[in-house]
Parts: C-alpha cells; structure tokens; sequence
C-alpha cells in the first residue's frame, strides 16, 4: 500500500524523531486536508489535538490482519523514512475524507430551534385554557417593559377601577418598547449591571412573561448569529441542579432528535465547547416554580452560577413572578431587572381582542362554553400578549410580530366585547383585562356565551377564580380552593374596613386573618402579591391579584344585609350603625354581594326594600342615594320583586317630576332629574327602555320628549324597540326644535 511507511512513521516515531522536517512537512499538509472547509472553531481545536489518534483508529480498523500494522500498533516499528512523499498525501486525504463522517458537526443551533418549536406545539395541546388553538402570533401584542430598581416604598392607595396602578413603580428609570428591548438589551447588551448578560423578566400572574420570554428566545434564535438558546422550564428540575440537568436530561433529548442514542463524551465536550465559546442563552422560566430546600429559589440560581462551571459562560434571561422577586431578589443582584407593563387601554386591549377574534379557536366554541366536540372550554390567552417592561421598557406594535389591524378586524364579535368594555359602569372590567391573561379569559368568555357575559358581575368573576384555579393547575381540590376562598374573603373584608389602606395589607395581618398556610398558598398561587415595603419597618404590604377580586372576595365573607346597612333612626345614640350604602368604596362589594347566587332571595329583598324605604331626616338628601344604589342593584338581584317599581320611580324622577316642578318654579328638584337620569345608565337597561319609550309615546310635554329621547338614545343602542321608538319618533314629532335637538342626540349616540 503506497505511502505506508510514512503513516508508520507517523504514528511509531519518537520525539526526536518527530523533530525532523520531513515529518513535520507531512503532518502539516495532512492536517491542511483535514481542516479544508471546516469552519466550526472546535471542531478544527480537536482535529489539530487529536488528528494522529484519529488516523490510528482509522488505518488499524482498514488494515488491523496486517502483521505489519500490528507491530505498529503494539509498538513494534521500522524507524526508516522513505521519500513517497507525494502518494503518501493522495491517500491520507482519502483518509482523512472518510474520517470525517466519524466527527460530522452537530448542528445545535437547528437541534434548539426544533425544540422551541416542538415546546410551542405542547403548550397549543397541554395549556388550553390560556391559548386555546391559536398559536403565539396569532394574538400576541408586543409586550413593553420598564427598568427597575427595587421594591417601593408604600404608597397611597388608589381605587379599584385603577387596581393596576398598585403595581406600577412611583419612578421609573426607562421604559422600553417591544422592539427597543430586543435592539437595545438583547442584541446590543446596554444593561447597567450585566450589560445584557443576565436579565430578568418579572410581572404579576397571567401578565406575560413566558410568552415574552418564548418570543425573545425565537427573535434571538433567528437574529443573533450562532447562538444556541436552551429553553428551560425550572420546574421541571425537580431537585436537579441546572448544570446536571443540562448535561443529563436536555442533552439526550437533544441528541435523539438527530439520531444518537447517547451522549458520548465527544458529544458532552463539544456541547461545552458551545459554552465555552460563549454561544449559549439560557432561557429559564419561571424562577419562583423551582423546587428547592429552603423556599429560596433565587438564592439557589444565583448559587449555581457562582459555583457552576460553564453556566457562568452563558447569557441568562429568566423569568419569575413578581411577588416572589419582590421578596427575595436581591440574591440576583447581579441580574438586570424588567417588569412587564400591562396592556394600554383602549389601544393595545382592542388589538388583542380584534386579533383573538380574528383568528378563533377550531373546533369553534359553541354556547354553554363547550366545544362542538363535547370539550371542555379553554379560553385561549397569549402569554405576553400585552404590555411593557420595567427597567424594562414599553413598546410599540412591531411588525414582526404582530402586524398592525385595521380596527374591526376582529369581526362582530370583536366589535360588540369592544363596545361593552367602553360602556358606562365597565370601569373595573376595563382595568382588570389590563393584564393579559385575563383579558384573553374575558374573550372566551364572550365567545362561548356568543356575545354576552354573564348576566350578573358575581357570575363573571366567579367564572374567573374558577379559570384562574384552572390555569394555576393547582393540586388543591374543589373544597380546599372553596376554603381557601373563605381565608381570603376574610382577608379581602378586613382590608376593605381599613378607610385609609383598603387595598395595600400588611403581611402581618395576613397572617393573622388567613392563617400562615392559607395566606403562604394564597401568596403561591398570586391571589396576593408583594408591591411595597413599610418604609419604616420593612414590612411587606401585599395587593390582590387585582383589586376588584378583594372586592368580590369581600362580597363572599358577608353574611347579611345588615353589615351595609343598620339604620335606626328612633335610637341616634346605638353603638352600631352601619351606613355603608352611602360610602363609594363599597358600593361594588354591595353589588357583588347581591348577585350571588348562594344568598337567600330573602336576604337581598330585605336589602332592596330597605334601600327604597330609607328615611333619613335629612329632607330625603339620603334618600335619593339610598334609591339609586336599589336602581344599581336590580341588575344584580334580576329577579327583585320590586325591580318595575324602581325604575318607574327613577324615570318618574328624571323626567315626569322635573318638569312639573319646574313649571313650579322649583330648582331644587333638578340635581335629582339629573342624578335620575344618570342612573338609568346603571340600572336594568330593558325595563328602563321599554318605560322610556311608553312615556315618549304618552307624554305630550316638549321637555320630556327631549330628555326622554336623548336618555333612549344613550341606553339603547343596538336595542332595536329603542332604535325603532326613536327613529318613529324624529319621523312624526311635530315640534322642529325637539326634532332636530332629537336627531342630533342620535347622532352623537355613544359609537
């Protein structure tokens, strides 16, 4: 075989051998033809390292009955060189060619890119109460963040139509849109602490961070040259550390997906190699759901990086509720940190809404919230379909990833959720679907009810918590989610009967009224929350999820009607009256209170009756509030026996009385018209139209028919007896002025 001394001088020579220039000239050359076009940094590492060991295994494989290879190999040699110089290289290229099956290069970069796809395809079949059938893109709204420091200082409380707020910085440093983040973090790596090497993203339950976390780790996957992105869900750890999860677990998955049955130890240098050249981003979601012996799941991480050896190579994004953050981050003090920002109202929550809509869940949801199939319902959600991030920016809509819609795109349906969440009276709702999670269980809950929410405000958030459990996929059963629910209406009430921090509850008395398992499960699953610290005493002050959820857990730790409402008017000097109709923050809870079903029919009569039957002494000034707050309730209570009364008393008030009191020259009655008026908005719509357009056809006064006309036009639209009365009535009024003033107020119907 030509050039076969030269191979034995090769592999038998001594060192001092090797020394002389001839073989040295052959190495060289046969290493030329080993490295041509090979452009993967280790691979040309190990070939340089170990391409004489190569060559033995190869020519001892080829030629092992030869009892010349055999001395070879067993160090039995002829020391000679011969001059064959040039057939010698003719045949070890034809080696070296074959040999490099033995070392093809993995491709891991494609072997992470099947992963997150075949991740996305799990989450569609396994997490459909969040996503239903629509796949990321589909409804995602490029969430923005906002850079943050550190837990604030308590702050002053706010309503609950402006819940969200409890969880907004009192300053931020920068916010950053969608495509800023990506740019300005990611791919350039402007962070103050890490210069964008170790980030977290953090934000309430349901907020968004894993579907940011998923499109963050596709954009760097298919813009960042030559990273490899490991998508990993800590979770599923269970007690393993990272490294070792790595090396054991996700890299044999990873191998089967290109034929290797093991990881050899070719396989484990060359995937350290990736870290080692500093290719790899460790995607981690969902920090505070790793197991670990302390409770201290940020310590742990930040542990094993320190300690570790070629994660600390690797750029971390991490994901992790706040609360959980909030409480025990400063063990990631060396991470950068962004929160994610809740949608914009009404921008970004109509796109969501349009582009839910725009492409619906197949097979499609029917009434009652089943599939055609017998399904169960799964209100889709797109993780991160909203907001920004905190240090962390805000962003824009980017074209990539989810393209501008014209509005109305999202069809009828879309349209009509868009309009109920701008009605009147929606204040709550409008906060509440801020968040994205909730946002997208609000849309299937309009679909499966074909355009309708439940027909109480009780039915709906109880339709909530129940999903909520549901999305958690808590262990706890029905009953210990029902008691937990007990703890937290105790809890919820407490707050509500603090006049001056309703919504922001100290940790103390948390686990004083809950109990410490109750309020650490509550704290688990982020019914509660950290957003602040005593200033003074660095106690942690929690929120609710939202707080219209510690209004509607307050309405279940009530008991009677008699906690709103104890007047006694023959005794002034009792030591209980209780007069919280008249107290704006509970007025919700009152209404939560009488739309639940498990309250006796009984128990909320006594209510209503004692609302429309209240005398205060006062020449009636509390009277009328206490009647308003009764013309609210009825469209809780649907089946109040004194509902037609009401709202024959209320449109008496606002038109018939005004202006017969008026012709009497007395103003005082006004304000009342007027706060009539305004609560029609409020009160059962159908038996408010359908009076409105009996007095429009009875009445002969000019004024009634105006205000009447333009109080039909405000509470009727889309109802068809109110667009029918009020087109009749613009067609035969015979006063031009009415007629006009009626046509205008058509015309500026709320759209």
């Amino acid at each position: 075989m030509a050039g076969l001394d030269e191979i034995e001088v090769l592999l038998t020579s001594t060192n001092e051998l090797k020394q002389n220039q001839q073989v040295e000239e052959v190495t060289q050359k046969l290493l030329g033809v080993a490295l041509e076009n090979c452009d993967v940094a280790p691979y040309k590492t190990k070939l340089e390292r170990e391409l004489l060991g190569l060559l033995s295994a190869y020519f001892a494989l080829e030629v092992k009955e030869k009892d010349k290879v055999f001395k070879i190999f067993t160090g039995q040699s002829l020391t000679r060189i011969d001059s064959a110089t040039q057939e010698m290289h003719a045949w070890l290229q034809e080696i070296v060619e074959k040999s490099r099956i033995v070392y093809q290069p993995i491709d891991w970069a494609a072997i992470c890119q099947q992963i997150l796809k075949e991740k996305e395809q799990q989450r569609l079949s396994s997490n459909q109460l969040t996503f239903g059938n629509h796949q990321i893109d589909d409804v995602y709204v490029p969430l923005g963040l906002v850079k943050r420091q550190k837990v604030t200082q308590r702050r002053e409380d706010v309503g609950a139509e402006e819940g969200s707020d409890l969880y907004r910085e009192k300053e931020v440093t920068q916010k950053f849109e969608h495509s800023e983040f990506l740019e300005q973090v990611i791919q350039q790596g402007s962070s103050p602490k890490s210069n964008g090497k170790r980030l977290g993203i953090i934000g309430e339950s349901g907020a968004g961070k894993t579907t940011l976390l998923r499109q963050i780790a596709n954009w760097v996957a298919a813009e960042i040259s030559e990273a490899i992105v490991i998508w990993v869900s800590l979770a599923d750890l269970q007690g393993k550390e990272l490294e070792s999860y790595l090396f054991d677990n996700w890299l044999l998955a990873g191998i089967k997906r290109i034929g290797k049955a093991e990881a050899t130890a070719e396989i484990k240098e060359d995937f350290l190699a990736q870290f080692n050249a500093e290719r790899v981003w460790l995607v981690l979601d969902g920090a505070d759901e790793m197991a670990v012996g302390d409770g201290n799941p940020l310590a742990e991480i930040q542990r094993q990086i320190r300690t570790g050896g070629c994660i600390q190579k690797a750029r971390i994004v991490l994901s992790c509720r706040q609360n959980v953050w909030d409480a025990i981050g400063t063990a990631l003090d060396t991470f950068d940190t962004y929160r994610t920002l809740e949608f914009s109202y009404p921008e970004q929550v109509e796109i969501f809404i349009d582009k839910w809509f725009l492409t619906p869940p197949n097979p499609p949801l029917v009434r009652g919230g089943t599939r055609e199939d017998g399904e169960t319902l799964a209100p889709p959600l797109a993780r991160g379909a909203g907001g920004v991030l905190s240090q962390q920016p805000g962003e824009a809509l980017d074209e990539t990833l989810a393209p501008p819609l014209a509005r109305g795109a999202g069809g009828v349906l879309a349209q009509q959720l868009r309009e109920e969440l701008a009605a009147s009276g929606k204040e709550r709702i409008r906060d509440l679907v801020k968040n994205p999670l909730r946002c997208s269980l609000l849309c299937g809950i309009w679909q499966s009810l074909d355009g309708n929410l439940p027909d109480t405000k009780a039915k709906l958030y109880q339709r909530f918590v129940t999903t909520f459990y549901q999305w958690k996929k808590t262990c706890q059963n029905w009953i210990q989610q029902q008691e937990l629910n007990a703890a937290l209406g105790k809890l919820a009430l407490s707050g509500m009967l603090n006049e001056t921090s309703r919504f922001q509850l100290r940790e103390s008395v948390g686990y004083r009224v809950m109990g410490a398992s109750q309020f650490e499960l509550a704290c688990r699953l982020g019914w509660l929350n950290l957003v602040a610290r005593d200033a003074e005493t660095a106690e942690g002050i929690y929120a609710f999820y939202h707080p219209t959820f510690q209004e509607y857990f307050a309405a279940l730790a009530v008991e009677d009607w008699q906690f709103f409402l104890n007047h006694i008017p023959e005794n002034p000097q009792h030591p209980d009256p209780r007069y919280r109709i008249f107290e704006k923050p509970w007025k919700e809870v009152i209404l939560l209170w009488l739309g639940r079903e498990e309250v006796d029919k009984e128990e909320k009569e006594g209510l209503i009756e004692a609302l429309v039957k209240f005398k205060d002494g006062c020449n009636d000034f509390y009277r009328y509030r206490a009647y308003f707050l009764a013309a609210a309730g009825i469209v809780e209570f649907k089946d109040c026996s004194l509902a037609d009364e009401i709202v024959s008393q209320i449109i008496k008030w606002g038109f018939t009385s005004f202006n017969e009191e008026k012709q009497k020259g007395r103003t005082f009655i006004e304000p009342i018209a007027e706060g009539s008026r305004e609560i029609l908005k409020e009160t059962d719509r159908e038996r408010a139209i359908s009076t409105l357009v009996e007095l429009i056809n009875t009445s002969q006064n000019g004024y009634t028919w105006w205000h009447a006309a333009k109080s039909l036009g405000i509470i009727g639209k889309n109802n068809p007896v109110a667009i029918a009365a009020l087109v009749e009535f613009i067609g035969t009024c015979q006063d031009e002025l009415i007629r006009i003033q009626a046509q205008k107020a058509w015309n500026n119907k709320p759209k």
